[in-house]
């Protein structure tokens, strides 16, 4: 089996509204990870992420600013969460987004799970199909620490 692990981490810092970073990820195969990191200051910062296997995982996904993230993963076993310091999955590392940043996650098969945190006007829309998927998500009015 081939593991792949792509790491993106996008700091837009822009005082105009048309500067904006993009990025496309696809992932064909299983066991593949992205950790993705989106900050927009006074512009955006969007992903697509399309993740086709068996035990894929977005690890870290963190948008702040109006961000936007579109993720599909197809197949079983795939995880949109964190991790803790041991290495499990974990609501307290979930997906974090806040002000006003916005998840469309698609999940397609079963045995999948979701965990996400929101705050400061955040916006998820999750949709999972299949049987045995679970969905965690946490909000707050105010940011997370």
């Amino acid at each position: 089996m081939r593991l792949n692990i792509i790491t993106f981490v996008f700091s837009l810092l822009a005082s105009s509204a048309s500067a904006q970073s993009v990025a496309y990820v696809d992932q064909l195969g299983s066991r593949n990870t992205v950790e993705l990191v989106q900050v927009a200051v006074g512009g955006g910062s969007d992903a697509q992420i399309t993740q086709q296997g068996a035990g894929d995982h977005v690890a870290r996904l963190e948008q702040s600013g109006g961000a936007y993230a579109d993720i599909l993963q197809s197949g079983s076993g795939n995880v949109l969460a964190g991790f803790d310091a041991m290495g499990y999955e974990s609501i307290a590392a979930s997906a974090l987004s806040t002000d006003a940043s916005r998840i469309v996650l698609s999940q397609i098969g079963s045995g999948n799970r979701a965990f996400v945190q929101q705050g400061g006007g955040a916006v998820a829309h999750i949709i999972q199909t299949g049987h045995s998927n679970t969905v965690l998500v946490r909000q707050s009015a105010g940011s997370f620490p």
